[in-house]
């Protein structure tokens, strides 16, 4: 009986040893997979935004399916080997065209994303903001009296930077043990907001100069508040992309790892049938 060339140096194994190792490594790999998916999946920030859907579409389905194949294939008698060894590949082939898919599509987030907890909240607090300045311009420029719903409108505003600070530090503590990185992003977003920029003592000052009646003073105080606030909502969206990026990657490179070596376990298993292993 002649020993495939690949498998030269590890006759005391032998084949049959060979390919159950092996299979059991991909399994592994494959399990390894949908273990990261799910961590994915379960990141409170949604990285993914509306590719979210598509993601646990794979998780649930085509994921589940390739393990419960592949473990399915360490139990199954060699005549039957190669039909699921080419099922689970196909299958592969899909999870891995559908992460790239989604890895490609992360570009355009920004146009079409998914907006939940701390993403939310700064969104609102720059487009608010945003509202009450261009009021507040527009009363300058026809030199009307302010309405007092524009000075309670930047008086809730200011409360309400207060309360996105307080939530950054509370989940900055609950993300301390999984994800130490953007934790210490939080808590620093939150230190330069309420101690360095003090974004909510600015809108007051805005907020009194509108009860005032003085527009003109309001203005800069408004323009310095919206241009933090837009630092901020820079920086968590530029953290997301970053870390969902990489994570893709890694699921990419791990379902190629999959990919590769069921590939070569399909042909030994092919082989060792020819030779009536």
């Amino acid at each position: 009986m002649k020993i495939p060339d690949t498998f030269q140096g590890r006759r005391t194994t032998g084949p049959l040893h060979t390919w159950s190792t092996d299979a059991a490594s991909v399994a592994e790999t494959q399990a390894d997979v949908r273990r990261l998916a799910g961590t994915l999946l379960s990141d409170p920030r949604k990285p993914l935004g509306p590719m979210t859907l598509m993601l646990r579409d794979l998780h649930l389905n085509a994921m589940n399916e390739a393990v419960s194949t592949l473990t399915h294939l360490l139990q199954t008698p060699a005549a039957s080997r190669v039909e699921l060894a080419q099922h689970a590949l196909v299958l592969e082939r899909y999870i891995l065209r559908t992460l790239t898919m989604t890895s490609e599509s992360l570009g355009r987030i920004e146009e079409h994303r998914e907006i939940t907890g701390l993403l939310a909240l700064i969104d609102a607090l720059v487009f608010g903001q945003q509202q009450t300045l261009d009021s507040t311009s527009a009363s300058l420029r026809k030199a009307e009296k302010i309405v007092h719903a524009l000075v309670d409108r930047q008086d809730q505003l200011a409360q309400d930077v207060t309360e996105f600070f307080a939530l950054c530090r509370k989940e900055a503590t609950t993300l301390q043990q999984n994800d130490q990185d953007f934790a210490g992003i939080l808590s620093k977003l939150a230190d330069t907001g309420e101690k360095t920029d003090k974004v909510s003592a600015t809108m007051l000052g805005a907020s009194e100069q509108l009860d005032k009646n003085a527009p003109d003073k309001a203005l800069p105080l408004q323009t310095t508040a919206l241009n933090n606030l837009k630092e901020y909502q820079k920086t968590l969206n530029a953290w997301r992309m970053q870390d969902a990026k990489e994570r893709l990657a890694e699921l990419q490179q791990a379902v190629d790892k999959a990919q590769a070596e069921l590939k070569k376990l399909t042909d030994l298993q092919k082989d060792m049938l020819n030779k009536q292993f």
